[in-house]
């Protein structure tokens, strides 16, 4: 057999990262994600994504969004184009 044999004196603990108490709750997600590693890195990366956020929304705004509006009127038939209830004509 093999004889293995560990000569650590302390248990190997993954450090974890720290997040203060006054951090808010976004903060703290984008640390334990893994994403920065501290709350000032935290800050900076919300920063971008909201600046990039922001950016989208008005080059989709300036755009119109792409797509129109169309406004159907309830009181016509779309087949005969007449107003319901008026008989077409013959």
């Amino acid at each position: 057999m093999v004889n293995v044999q560990f000569d650590e004196q302390y248990p190997t603990v993954r450090k974890q990262p720290t997040v203060s108490a006054k951090s808010g709750p976004l903060i703290s997600l984008v640390i334990k994600l893994g994403i920065a590693k501290n709350a000032q890195q935290a800050n900076l990366i919300l920063i971008g994504a909201t600046i990039i956020l922001v950016l989208i929304f008005l080059l989709l705004l300036r755009s119109g969004g792409g797509a129109e509006a169309v406004i159907l009127d309830s009181s016509i038939d779309p087949e005969t184009g007449l107003e319901y209830g008026v008989p077409p004509a013959r």
